[in-house]
């Protein structure tokens, strides 16, 4: 357990790829990074924020070691440590959304450039590219009519840059760039001919695609989780079940056959593919309790 320092509720807590440091966000309005590892102990304090920060986002080292954070206050802002190491300098402010931020995600490195998905309750995302001219951004608007609750990028395949949306219009799509932009190529549904019935709150593709394709991951405001694998240009349903409290965030383990499920009674309850030859095959075995946190 880490004494964060937080003076408010903690949103997000990541690490960056080499799990050296560790990011945490607040509804204090601060960014701290923790570096050491399992027992950190340097703390930077990152302040730049004019409200609650919802989530924080580790760029691939490839791009130094950069995170990115975005907040209530409408803005993303890039932090990059400084070559002494002392600190974290503002590298970039991106203010060009007009409502709060709600989810952030960096680009596969096999890109090759270092690109952040954006996504807000303005109901747009937008795509920052970070070039020797500087930042340059696409921007999608009206991509879910009440606004966008979370985003993530599909893994490198066949070269195209694809990334699936949520929202609060009760909807789950998945995009694709064409040109300078990014158009609609599916909408994803819980079951044929049937939309969800509430807001998704949040998507999450599995690190490395199986052998079928890219698997897709979400979650809605009740309790209810869902698994769709990729079948041409469509997502398929192929599982679903339900947890015990509301469902707020999901992610995947990079080890594979795990996946959890962050809910409104301060737990994550942790999922596991029991039969690896069969991805419809999920059973519960852990509970993570944050209540002491």
């Amino acid at each position: 357990m880490v004494n964060t320092g937080h003076q408010d509720m903690i949103h997000d807590a990541q690490y960056d790829y080499y799990a050296t440091h560790m990011a945490t966000c607040s509804s204090d309005g601060s960014v701290k990074v923790f570096e050491g590892g399992a027992t950190p102990f340097i703390t930077y304090n990152l302040n730049g924020h004019s409200g609650p920060v919802w989530c924080v986002s580790w760029a691939h080292p490839k791009f130094g070691t950069t995170l990115a954070s975005a907040g209530y206050d409408g803005t993303v802002i890039v932090w990059q440590k400084q070559q002494d190491g002392r600190d974290f300098s503002n590298m970039y402010t991106y203010t060009g959304h007009k409502s709060s931020v709600n989810g952030i995600k960096w680009a596969p490195v096999e890109y090759g450039e270092a690109i952040l998905a954006t996504c807000s309750s303005d109901t747009s995302f937008d795509v920052l590219t970070y070039s020797a001219n500087g930042w340059e951004v696409i921007k999608t608007p009206n991509a879910h009519s009440v606004g966008v609750n979370g985003i993530d990028w599909e893994p490198y395949t066949d070269g195209t840059m694809r990334l699936a949306t949520c929202g609060a219009d009760n909807s789950l799509k998945v995009w694709k760039k064409n040109g300078s932009a990014f158009e609609l190529e599916t909408k994803v549904c819980p079951a044929e001919n049937q939309n969800f019935s509430e807001w998704v709150r949040d998507v999450a593709f599995r690190p490395s695609p199986t052998a079928s394709g890219s698997t897709l991951l979400a979650c809605c405001s009740g309790s209810k989780v869902f698994i769709f694998e990729r079948v041409g240009s469509a997502f398929n349903p192929i599982a679903v079940f339900t947890v015990p409290a509301l469902c707020w965030r999901v992610s995947w383990s990079d080890q594979e056959g795990l996946l959890a499920a962050a809910c409104s009674d301060n737990n994550a309850y942790v999922f596991k593919n029991v039969n690896p030859a069969n991805i419809k095959d999920w059973k519960q075995v852990k509970v993570h309790s944050t209540s002491a946190f």
